[in-house]
């Protein structure tokens, strides 16, 4: 099993807490068998370009974290980031390496699915889902040769849109359940991955998808999200019920440890991954 430790922090478009919060994070779980630590800038280049903050850095440690990856082709992948945007690497390499043969199960508050062309902001992290399914700045195309489909995403949580990211959803479908909104969307959410058959399974963990009201530690809480216990269970029966080739843990902000005692549940289902 492979740990890649990713603490990108420029998708944030702006100076953050990542970097360290993730080191934080990672010091918490203890040792993996084996470790990737790909190297990130502490400073970065956040010059804007293709309508993207930071463009030209996020590019180079996706490359470099990709190449990482072709160098170990690891057959399960635990990744801690860093924000949203490591995905590009992760998930662009497994569902290249797969064939195209992969569920992607989105944890996340937010859909990730501007383009530049859309984001009110310039922020990568905002991104990286809509460049995974083929949309994305073109100096990234490269990392996803093959992109996913909408039918290969499964988005869990997800309660705010901007426009057009509400629109792309409806356009094309894409499956979105409210497990802490109705829990029938827990039975709804787990037939639509038994319907996708053998196929194996990457769980995106986004921990601004937690309600805030008892876990504050994001940049962007945002609030209604599911309750830590719910999130175990849904995350440990994927990892019981399916063949799970990796998950992350992403957007941790607090880089003096504190929340990670009331998530410790959780952290125990990423090391079931971590450990293999």
């Amino acid at each position: 099993m492979t740990l890649l430790y990713f603490p990108m922090w420029q998708g944030m478009g702006r100076a953050c807490t990542l970097e360290p919060a993730a080191r934080a994070l990672r010091d918490h779980l203890g040792d993996a068998a084996e470790t990737i630590a790909v190297p990130v800038d502490s400073a970065g280049d956040l010059m804007e370009r293709s309508g993207v903050i930071g463009l030209d850095v996020i590019a180079r440690q996706l490359r470099d974290a990709q190449h990482a990856l072709e160098m170990h082709e690891p057959q399960r992948l635990a990744t801690l980031g860093g924000d949203c945007g490591i995905e590009v690497a992760t998930i662009g390499w497994l569902n290249s390496h797969l064939h195209g043969d992969l569920t992607v199960v989105w944890f996340d508050a937010h859909a990730d699915l501007n383009t530049p062309e859309s984001s009110p902001s310039g922020a990568f992290h905002g991104m990286p889902l809509r460049t995974l399914l083929g949309e994305g700045p073109e100096v990234l195309a490269p990392l996803v040769p093959r992109p996913l489909w909408p039918e290969q995403v499964l988005m869990v949580g997800v309660r705010e849109f901007d426009p057009p990211e509400a629109d792309y959803v409806a356009d094309n479908r894409m499956r979105v359940f409210h497990p802490q909104r109705n829990a029938a969307d827990t039975d709804s959410l787990f037939a639509a991955l038994t319907a996708l058959g053998t196929r194996p399974v990457y769980v995106h963990f986004d921990l601004d998808v937690l309600d805030p009201a008892g876990f504050p530690y994001t940049e962007f809480a945002t609030a209604g999200g599911l309750n830590v216990s719910d999130a175990v269970r849904l995350v440990a029966r994927i990892l019981d019920q399916y063949q799970v080739v990796g998950m992350s843990l992403t957007e941790y902000a607090d880089p003096n440890g504190h929340g990670l005692d009331e998530i410790r549940p959780l952290l125990e289902q990423f090391g079931r991954v971590a450990r293999g």
